[in-house]
C-alpha cells in the first residue's frame, strides 16, 4: 500500500471474478503509480453488532446478501462489532469476508475466507486472541485502525497488503483506509504479542501507518517482489522486545526495526536476488540453525529478529547458492541502502 492509500500493484489481474474485486474497482497503472479509478463505495451496515458462539459449521458462497436495510456483497458484517468465539466458517465473498464499521474480536473458531476485497476489515480495532484465521485470497488481508494479535494461527494471502493498519474509512479513494501522507497517523498501531502469523503479500507484508510493536509470537513474511513495497512498512516507529520474525522482500524501500527496541534485529540485503522456493537459513558460529524460512517468491532483502541473537556474534545467512555473514554490532544491524527514509536504521526519519 502506498502512503497515499493507493495500491501498488495491478491486483485485479492476480485475482478471479473478473479481476477479483467488486465491480467498478479502479486498477493501478502498470508502473504502480496509483489508482486508475476509485474503489467501490462500500455499503453501510446498520448500527448493530454480530456475536457468534456457535460450534456449527457455516458456509457462505454468495455475492449478494440481503437484509432489511441494504444489499451487500459482504459475508459477515455488523455496524458496531463482530465477535466470534467459536464455530467453523468457510466464506467466499465478492466484498469483505468479515466486516465491521466498528470493531472485530476473534477469540476462537476456524475461519477460512476467500475475498474479492478485504479478508477482514474493521473501521475500528481488530483483535485476534485465539482460533484459526486462513485468508486464502484477498486484496488486503486484515485491516483495522489498531490490529492486535495476542494468539491464534493466522495465514494471509493478499494481492496488496497482508496486514494494514490505517485510519480513515472504507468508502472511497480519498477516504479509504490508509489514505495519508508520509506522516504517522495518531491512534494507528500494529501490535503482535503472540500467535503464529504467516503472510504472503504482493504489496507490503506488515503495514502500519502508525507504530509497529512486537512483543511475542512467530511471524513469517513472504513480501513483495517490486521495489516500491516493503516486507515491513511503517510511518511511526517499529519496536521489538520479544518474539521471532523473518520477513523477505525486494530491495528498494526495505525497513527494519528501530533502535528503540530491546531485542536484537538484522536488516540485510543480499548481493543478488534469490529464486522462489529456495530455503533461507540463519545459523550461528557453531552451525546451529537459529531461523529458517522458504519464501514462495523471489527476494533479496531480509529482516529477522530472535531472542537467540547476541551482540558480537557472527551469523551465516544461506539462501540458494548465496552465503553471507553478519556480525551483530548493536541493537539494530543493517547493511541496507534502501530508500525508506532511513526508517529502521534508527527508528527515526530522514535521509
Amino acid at each position: 500500500m502506498k502512503s497515499d492509500g493507493t495500491p501498488n500493484r495491478n491486483w485485479q489481474n492476480n485475482m478471479g471474478n473478473g479481476g477479483g474485486g467488486p465491480n467498478g474497482m479502479g486498477r493501478p497503472d502498470d508502473n504502480g503509480n496509483g489508482m486508475g479509478g476509485e474503489p467501490p463505495a462500500m455499503p453501510t451496515a446498520d448500527n448493530t453488532g454480530l456475536t457468534i458462539k456457535t460450534t456449527a459449521n457455516t458456509t457462505t458462497d454468495s455475492t449478494d446478501t440481503t437484509d432489511s436495510t441494504s444489499t451487500s456483497a459482504k459475508a459477515l458484517k455488523a455496524g458496531s462489532e463482530v465477535n466470534i468465539s467459536g464455530g467453523e466458517f468457510k466464506i467466499d465473498s465478492a466484498d469483505d469476508s468479515v466486516h465491521s464499521n466498528g470493531n472485530i474480536v476473534i477469540t476462537g473458531g476456524n475461519i477460512s475466507a476467500a475475498s474479492g476485497d478485504d479478508g477482514m476489515h474493521a473501521s475500528g480495532n481488530l483483535t485476534i486472541s485465539d482460533g484459526t484465521v486462513d485468508i486464502t485470497k484477498s486484496y488486503e488481508g486484515i485491516e483495522g485502525s489498531i490490529v492486535t494479535i495476542d494468539g491464534g494461527t493466522i495465514s494471509v494471502v493478499a494481492s496488496d497488503d497482508g496486514i494494514n493498519c490505517a485510519g480513515g474509512s472504507d468508502t472511497g479513494s480519498t477516504d479509504r483506509m490508509g489514505a495519508d501522507q508520509f506522516s504517522s497517523q495518531d491512534g494507528v498501531e500494529l501490535n503482535i504479542n503472540g500467535g503464529t502469523v504467516t503472510i504472503d503479500a504482493d504489496g507490503d507484508g506488515l503495514d502500519s501507518n502508525g507504530n509497529f510493536t512486537m512483543v511475542g509470537g512467530t511471524v513469517c513474511v513472504c513480501g513483495p517482489t517490486n521495489s516500491g513495497n516493503d516486507a515491513l512498512d511503517y510511518n511511526g516507529t517499529a519496536t521489538v522486545t520479544g518474539g521471532t520474525l523473518i520477513a523477505c522482500g525486494a530491495v528498494g524501500m526495505e525497513e527494519g526495526f528501530g533502535d528503540n527496541s530491546t531485542q536484537y534485529s538484522v536488516l540485510h540485503d543480499l548481493g543478488s536476488t534469490v529464486s522462489a522456493n529456495e530455503k533461507l537459513t540463519i545459523t550461528d558460529s557453531d552451525g546451529k540453525e537459529i531461523l529458517s524460512f522458504t519464501p514462495k517468491k523471489t527476494w533479496q532483502s531480509v529482516v529477522f529478529t530472535s531472542a537467540d541473537l547476541k551482540e558480537g556474534e557472527t551469523y551465516t545467512i544461506t539462501a540458494g547458492s548465496q552465503t553471507e555473514t553478519v556480525t551483530i554490532d548493536g541493537i539494530v544491524t543493517s547493511n541496507s541502502k534502501g530508500m525508506s527514509f532511513g526508517r529502521g536504521h534508527g527508528g527515526g526519519r530522514g535521509f
